[in-house]
Protein backbone atom coordinates (compact mmCIF):
# COMPACT_ATOMS: atom_id res chain seq x y z
CA UNK A 1 0.00 0.00 0.00
CA UNK A 2 1.28 3.27 -1.02
CA UNK A 3 2.24 5.99 1.87
CA UNK A 4 1.36 9.71 0.75
CA UNK A 5 2.93 12.88 2.52
CA UNK A 6 2.82 16.32 2.06
CA UNK A 7 5.86 18.55 2.64
CA UNK A 8 5.55 21.23 4.19
CA UNK A 9 2.07 20.18 6.17
CA UNK A 10 0.55 22.49 7.01
CA UNK A 11 1.40 24.79 4.97
CA UNK A 12 1.79 28.73 6.00
CA UNK A 13 2.44 29.80 2.79
CA UNK A 14 0.55 27.55 -0.03
CA UNK A 15 3.07 25.99 -1.25
CA UNK A 16 3.61 22.32 -0.64
CA UNK A 17 4.78 19.11 -2.28
CA UNK A 18 2.63 16.03 -2.46
CA UNK A 19 4.77 12.59 -2.81
CA UNK A 20 4.05 8.83 -2.49
CA UNK A 21 6.25 5.98 -2.41
CA UNK A 22 6.28 3.68 -5.40
CA UNK A 23 4.16 1.08 -6.06
CA UNK A 24 5.61 -2.34 -8.04
CA UNK A 25 4.90 -2.20 -11.38
CA UNK A 26 3.19 1.36 -11.45
CA UNK A 27 3.65 2.80 -15.03
CA UNK A 28 1.63 5.98 -14.22
CA UNK A 29 -0.13 7.78 -11.34
CA UNK A 30 -3.17 9.69 -11.14
CA UNK A 31 -3.01 12.57 -8.11
CA UNK A 32 -6.64 13.54 -7.04
CA UNK A 33 -7.46 16.45 -5.47
CA UNK A 34 -10.53 17.20 -3.89
CA UNK A 35 -12.07 14.54 -5.99
CA UNK A 36 -10.54 16.14 -9.18
CA UNK A 37 -7.73 15.01 -11.12
CA UNK A 38 -4.57 16.89 -10.62
CA UNK A 39 -1.73 15.08 -11.88
CA UNK A 40 -0.79 12.38 -14.36
CA UNK A 41 2.11 10.72 -14.84
CA UNK A 42 5.28 8.90 -14.04
CA UNK A 43 7.08 11.01 -11.44
CA UNK A 44 6.12 10.35 -7.51
CA UNK A 45 5.21 13.75 -6.29
CA UNK A 46 3.51 17.19 -7.56
CA UNK A 47 3.97 20.31 -6.26
CA UNK A 48 1.69 23.57 -5.75
CA UNK A 49 2.01 27.23 -5.18
CA UNK A 50 -0.25 29.94 -3.89
CA UNK A 51 -2.91 27.55 -2.48
CA UNK A 52 -5.74 29.07 -0.47
CA UNK A 53 -6.43 28.96 2.85
CA UNK A 54 -8.20 25.75 4.23
CA UNK A 55 -7.74 21.90 3.78
CA UNK A 56 -7.23 19.93 0.39
CA UNK A 57 -7.72 16.32 0.36
CA UNK A 58 -5.56 13.66 -1.72
CA UNK A 59 -6.16 10.26 -3.31
CA UNK A 60 -3.89 8.26 -5.57
CA UNK A 61 -4.49 5.79 -7.76
CA UNK A 62 -2.30 4.29 -10.74
CA UNK A 63 -1.44 2.14 -14.19
CA UNK A 64 0.24 -1.67 -14.78
CA UNK A 65 1.39 -2.60 -17.46
CA UNK A 66 2.15 -5.95 -18.36
CA UNK A 67 2.72 -7.73 -21.70
CA UNK A 68 2.44 -4.33 -23.38
CA UNK A 69 -1.14 -3.38 -22.08
CA UNK A 70 -1.38 -0.88 -19.96
CA UNK A 71 -4.31 -1.14 -17.11
CA UNK A 72 -5.93 1.90 -15.00
CA UNK A 73 -7.83 1.44 -12.10
CA UNK A 74 -8.32 5.63 -11.89
CA UNK A 75 -11.88 4.80 -9.58
CA UNK A 76 -10.18 3.32 -6.65
CA UNK A 77 -7.94 5.27 -4.32
CA UNK A 78 -5.34 3.50 -2.72
CA UNK A 79 -3.99 5.76 -0.47
CA UNK A 80 -5.07 9.10 0.91
CA UNK A 81 -3.94 12.50 2.62
CA UNK A 82 -5.27 15.78 3.55
CA UNK A 83 -3.47 19.23 3.52
CA UNK A 84 -3.92 21.89 5.75
CA UNK A 85 -3.12 25.93 4.36
CA UNK A 86 -3.01 28.09 6.70
CA UNK A 87 -1.56 31.76 6.61
CA UNK A 88 0.80 33.74 9.04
Amino acid sequence: MPVLSATPNPSTDGSYTVSWTPIRGASKYQLYEDGKVSYVGARRSHSYVDKAEGAYTYALSYCVTALGIEACNFRAAVADLTVTVTQR
